[in-house]
């Protein structure tokens, strides 16, 4: 038995005994994924928020136009 034994036990040689040590850190943590994704999300819907309200106050843009005699050049002569 002895005999089988050692053909079937490998001997590792190492040339060097070396220990690398690797640190991982974190670029983004979820509190700065978070605030990105806010202020996108946010800039997007202020930006449309304004534009849409820019949208429903043309008719009354009109009406003080109409009553101050401005032109604002969408007027037929």
């Amino acid at each position: 038995m002895s005999r089988y034994r050692s053909r079937f036990v490998p001997s590792v040689f190492l040339k060097n005994i070396q220990v690398v040590y690797a640190e991982q850190h974190l670029m983004y943590d979820l509190n700065d994924v978070l605030n990105g994704i806010g202020g996108s999300l946010g800039l997007f819907l202020g930006m449309s928020l304004l534009g849409l309200a820019d949208w429903a106050a043309r008719p009354w843009k009109r009406k003080r136009e109409r009553r101050s005699g401005k032109r604002t050049g969408r007027e037929t002569i």
